[in-house]
């Protein structure tokens, strides 16, 4: 765990983690979590912070030329999405919309890559998906809680708010198992 402050707070299930949205975060391993196909990604998460784009869970290198790797996110809107790259000027995307995830509540978001699908469910729902392209998502930074990290500009869109139950799958979770997770 990295960042100052408390580190754990009530969660969703048991204990989860407090993040500050200014210098918290957890950064795990890289070469496990270098998806190259399907995958599914989900955490619970409780938060206000809209105050600007914010990053739950990343695994994201946006160094110039390689551009790799994916993030689940929300906006200023409080829309949540699932996003990628797998090289410079190849971003994919579920969209973004909502519910607002934003709200103070514990939410929980599962961001998916099926093929060439890509989709964002809140709380066991499917909100959206989009066609976009598939790809090998490898790079060499660590999967990230927390933030997102840019290692030409340093890291950025902390989260604010509390995070629990962050799982990292290599095969994109039915319908009915995202359900169940709910």
């Amino acid at each position: 765990w990295n960042g100052t402050g408390t580190h754990w707070t009530s969660g969703k299930v048991g204990k989860g983690g407090n993040f500050n949205g200014s210098d918290d975060y957890v950064a795990g391993t890289d070469d496990p979590l270098d998806m190259t196909g399907d995958m599914t990604v989900s955490a619970w998460i409780k938060t206000t912070d809209k105050s600007a784009v914010k990053v739950p869970v990343s695994k994201y290198n946006s160094t110039a030329g390689v551009e790799r790797g994916w993030v689940l996110l929300y906006g200023t809107d409080g829309n949540p999405g699932f996003d990628g790259r797998t090289g410079a000027g190849a971003y994919y995307s579920s969209g973004k919309t909502g519910p607002d995830v934003a709200d103070g509540n514990w939410h929980h978001l599962t961001g998916i890559r099926s093929g060439t699908t890509w989709m964002i469910y809140v709380d066991g729902v499917l909100r959206s998906s989009a066609t976009g392209g598939s790809g090998r998502f490898a790079n060499n930074v660590s999967l990230n809680i927390g933030r997102n990290v840019n290692p030409e500009g340093g890291p950025g869109n902390y989260f604010n708010g509390s995070i629990d139950q962050v799982r990292v799958f290599n095969y994109a979770r039915s319908a009915a198992q995202i359900a169940w997770d709910y």
